[in-house]
């Protein structure tokens, strides 16, 4: 089951979901319950560290929570690092997108480690959550 959206829909959806569930809440739906790394039956979320909880995709490590989203056509990519404060959503209309490439890219711009970062090939649009700020990528 998934849902079809564009930015501005996900964003009020999830304005909705922090009106609904109080912390506490989501705070357990946050939790890492599954793990899906390892598994002979899951290639498809296959990377060491992430689990799965009520509908995110979870990597403790780095702090993020995730989801993705295609068909045929398009991949969607919805990450929110919590202890950043950040929340990166990129739905494009292009089924050759490495939205997993993105991520990791976007976590280079994260860690604070001096390093040679890679750019990141991406419009960059604000929008508010809870009176915070965010960003949207559109490829």
């Amino acid at each position: 089951m998934g849902i079809y959206s564009n930015p501005q829909d996900f964003i009020k959806w999830e304005k909705a979901l922090h009106f609904l569930l109080n912390k506490e809440l989501l705070n357990e739906v946050y939790k890492p319950k599954i793990k899906t790394y390892g598994s002979p039956w899951n290639d498809y979320q296959n990377r060491y560290g992430t689990y799965y909880g009520y509908g995110w995709l979870i990597e403790p490590e780095k702090k993020c929570i995730y989801h993705t989203g295609d068909n045929g056509g398009f991949k969607n990519l919805a990450a929110k690092y919590l202890e950043k404060n950040a929340y990166v959503i990129v739905f494009t209309a292009r089924a050759d997108w490495d939205r997993y490439g993105l991520k990791s890219q976007i976590e280079e711009i994260f860690d604070p480690t001096p390093k040679i970062t890679k750019k990141v090939n991406f419009i960059l649009q604000m929008q508010k959550i809870n009176d915070k700020l965010i960003q949207i990528g559109f490829l």
